[in-house]
């Protein structure tokens, strides 16, 4: 349920400007939960401990939702740059759009 609501505000991170960098906060929760669930199993830890791993992960896992709700809220400040001279009053409508 949490996979699917990391998903959503991705998208929604995305539209608002985040590009790649959206998938940046799940992609490391992720990373770092295989990592440590890999290194569980190899070590022989019983099903319980890897419940209490998984449990222990939790507020890692909060974190990065609540990164993905500010990215999603604020969205991205996007600077126009010209390649070309702009007049003045071209960039005063510029300036104004931002």
């Amino acid at each position: 349920m949490l996979l699917i609501f990391e998903i959503i505000l991705s998208i929604a991170a995305w539209r608002k400007g985040w590009r790649g960098w959206a998938l940046i906060p799940s992609g490391s929760v992720l990373v770092i939960a295989f990592i440590v669930g890999a290194v569980a199993g190899a070590t022989g830890y019983s099903q319980t401990q890897v419940r209490d791993l998984t449990v222990a992960l939790l507020p890692l896992d909060l974190l990065c939702v609540g990164v993905l709700i500010w990215m999603a809220a604020k969205g991205r400040k996007i600077v126009a740059v010209a390649s070309q001279r702009l007049d003045p009053k071209e960039m005063e409508v510029a300036a104004n759009r931002a």
